[in-house]
């Protein structure tokens, strides 16, 4: 039944796939399996610079193990949506592999597909694991987890089928991912640097793009990341009034630098391989500012490979979030949902800044008198309420607001007052609050 249905929704999804709406997808890097790793993030320095449409990012990351090991590093390429409702990239993956460019320690290694999929015991692991060339050659357990560096389609692997379901993978995969491994030694560290260009999520009228880069680094390493960086500039082709809002969603503060010059972190510049990396030839160069996120000793928060944490600015599938917020405030789900509570740097662009705000707070925003966290609060704006932008001062904005009865109860209507979009907690890190949908 499930198989008919994403056949019957297949033309309409890959349609909405090629109208330039979502764009590609990418995070920091991650280390393969559920038992960890002993392998440390001494530090990293991510630079991404954007244009209208366009962005590149290029990530360069120490690491230290204290032993031996052979660590499967990977972020994903493309991810099963709600619009897309199956991984068709998964049988031809090529394309998507052929933007990003991976050295370790300046040499220049082979990047793979790499699937996370659940094997379905149906089938025989003695006959269908030569076809998924799996990293880890033990058979799954029933509905546990599969690695592997193919996936062939249903039709080769079932007696009968239609011709429509060569277009399907074999296992239930989410992702496609760019993989590599490295071969650490006891005691050494390691450089690995990676580049990846593509396309920014946009409007149908490219007139606002949006980027989100999940910081997952730090949550799947041994440890903390001892120092890092993230920054975002403008391309050559870019300006920087372009980049009209940034959040850094569970990040230290941002801070802007006008003009940006870059200089490798000394953690990263030190390191002797560091002059045959693609930052190398960045150093120096001048752009019209960056926005920089900078920390030390940070865990960020991990959220989950999927649609949720890489597109959070798409207002049909934050319908689907804000649906699943509701049900855990009302009691009705055990566990807050994951969407928004991971670490990651969120980038607007447009030719202004964005007219229309939406609240992503579970825990609702303050909507005060004046610009001031003293002022007088007018209205509790519950998550998922749609502001208009009237005026903007800072860190704080002036916005209308229509409530409903849904949400508010008796405190249906409209509201105008002002709300302050960087929220720090007692730790100092920014919370979310507020996002741009598109």
């Amino acid at each position: 039944m499930g198989r008919y249905w994403i056949a019957a929704v297949a033309i309409v999804s890959i349609a909405l796939g090629d109208a330039g709406y979502l764009g590609s997808v990418v995070q920091g890097p991650v280390v393969l399996g559920a038992d960890g790793t002993e392998v440390e993030m001494l530090c990293e320095d991510v630079l991404i610079e954007v244009d209208g449409n366009e962005y590149s990012i290029t990530g360069d990351f120490l690491f230290y193990s204290p032993v031996s090991e052979e660590a499967f590093i990977y972020f994903p390429v493309d991810i099963v949506t709600p619009f897309v409702s199956a991984l068709y990239s998964a049988t031809e993956p090529e394309g998507h592999l052929d933007r990003v460019r991976v050295t370790v320690d300046g040499r220049e290694v082979e990047v793979f597909p790499l699937f996370v999929a659940r094997w379905d015991s149906t089938y025989r692991w003695s006959e269908l694991a030569p076809l998924l060339e799996p990293v880890f050659t033990q058979e799954p357990v029933p509905g546990g987890p599969v690695y592997c560096r193919l996936m062939p389609s249903y039709a080769e692997v079932c007696d009968s089928c239609a011709d429509w379901e060569s277009m399907l993978p074999a296992l239930d995969c989410q992702a496609l991912n760019a993989g590599w491994n490295v071969d650490f030694a006891g005691g050494d560290t390691v450089l690995v640097e990676y580049s990846v260009f593509g396309e920014m999520t946009r409007d149908y009228e490219s007139l606002m793009s949006i980027l989100c880069y999940p910081l997952q680094t730090g949550s799947t390493w041994s440890g903390s990341i001892g120092r890092g960086r993230v920054t975002v500039v403008p391309s050559s082709l870019g300006s920087f009034d372009q980049i009209t809002f940034t959040a850094g969603v569970n990040m230290p503060p941002v801070h802007t630098e006008e003009p940006f010059v870059y200089e490798p972190l000394p953690c990263i510049g030190s390191r002797p391989s560091f002059e045959s990396s693609e930052l190398f030839g960045r150093t120096g160069r001048r752009f019209e500012g960056g926005y920089v996120w900078e920390f030390q000793d940070f865990q960020p928060n991990v959220s989950g490979t999927g649609w949720r944490s890489l597109y959070p600015g798409l207002g049909d599938m934050y319908a689907m979030v804000a649906d699943s917020l509701m049900m855990w405030q009302n009691g009705e789900i055990p566990h807050r949902p994951s969407a928004w509570s991971g670490s990651y740097i969120y980038i607007y662009l447009s030719a202004v800044k964005p007219a229309r705000l939406t609240v992503i707070s579970a825990e609702g925003l303050p909507l005060r008198l004046e610009p001031s966290e003293d002022a007088a609060v007018v209205a509790e704006l519950p998550v998922t309420t749609g502001m208009d932008v009237l005026e903007w001062s800072g860190d704080w904005i002036r916005v209308e607001a229509r409530l409903w009865s849904y949400l508010s109860g008796d405190m249906e209507g409209e509201y105008t007052g002002w709300v302050k979009i960087n929220m720090l907690n007692d730790e100092g890190i920014m919370e979310p609050a507020v996002l741009p949908m598109l």
